[in-house]
């Protein structure tokens, strides 16, 4: 859920281009910049917070990010002026930096459990659902394993295996 609602924010801007455009009287080269923030930030920032993420863990991280994320969503409506407009969407940007993706070409893999597969339909990859294994399409390595740990009623990620073969 947490993760829907930040990728919710980091949409936020794009959204509502015509509003802010209208609003503040943006001509389409602001526009454009203004949607693009966002979009590359959170792209070019997934490498830092995976960094960030082998040092500290994926929970403290990604809730970091999802108090960021709050943050400059709630900043977005009391916004003034195109630069404190910017300066939320820059914020926002880091919403999209933490995600899971295939290791062909950062597509999202969509579990299909009836067929022990994950699913990358970007160029139709297939990864063993047990092991995270490439078995057809373009991809040629695993997954990382997401370790998790079970305490009471809660499952926790606890670490990443990163496997090469």
């Amino acid at each position: 859920m947490s993760f829907t609602l930040s990728f919710a924010a980091w949409g936020l801007i794009g959204g509502l281009a015509s509003v802010f455009a209208e609003l503040y009287g943006l001509t389409a080269s602001r526009t454009a910049l203004l949607v693009a923030v966002p979009v590359l930030l959170g792209s070019l920032a997934r490498l830092p917070m995976g960094m960030l993420t082998d040092r500290f863990g994926g929970r403290a991280v990604f809730t970091a990010l999802l108090l960021v994320s709050a943050l400059a969503a709630w900043i977005v409506p009391t916004t003034t002026s195109y630069a404190s407009l910017l300066a939320a969407a820059f914020l926002l940007g880091l919403a999209g930096s933490y995600s899971q993706k295939c290791t062909h070409l950062a597509c999202a893999v969509i579990p299909q459990p009836e067929r022990g597969v994950l699913h990358c339909p970007c160029h139709e990859g297939y990864f063993d659902l047990r092991s995270g294994r490439p078995i057809a399409g373009p991809p040629s390595r695993p997954l990382a394993r997401i370790l998790l740990e079970v305490r009471g009623r809660d499952i926790y990620a606890t670490g990443v295996e990163w496997r090469t073969t």
